[in-house]
């Protein structure tokens, strides 16, 4: 539940967000996902996260479609719990 306060993860908890490694989630802050550093440690705004978490998920979903228009099992857009 969003209650106005912004929430900063730190990478193990962004990739623990997600659903993802910490090496995931440093390529895409190396892709140029938005962070930002704080007395040496990255930090990464749960909004960002989930939105740059959904264009991957988009991305690989429009990925996945074949010949014939069938397409196979994709995970929900709503993010992991």
């Amino acid at each position: 539940m969003y209650d106005g306060i912004p929430k900063f993860l730190n990478i193990r908890a962004s990739a623990r967000r997600v659903q993802r490694t910490r090496h995931t989630i440093y390529r895409w802050v190396a892709e140029g996902m938005p962070h930002q550093v704080d007395g040496g440690r990255m930090y990464i705004l749960e909004e960002d996260l989930l939105s740059w978490w959904r264009s991957k998920m988009i991305a690989q979903r429009q990925s996945r479609f074949v010949a014939g228009g069938h397409r196979v099992r994709t995970a929900s857009l709503e993010g992991p719990a």
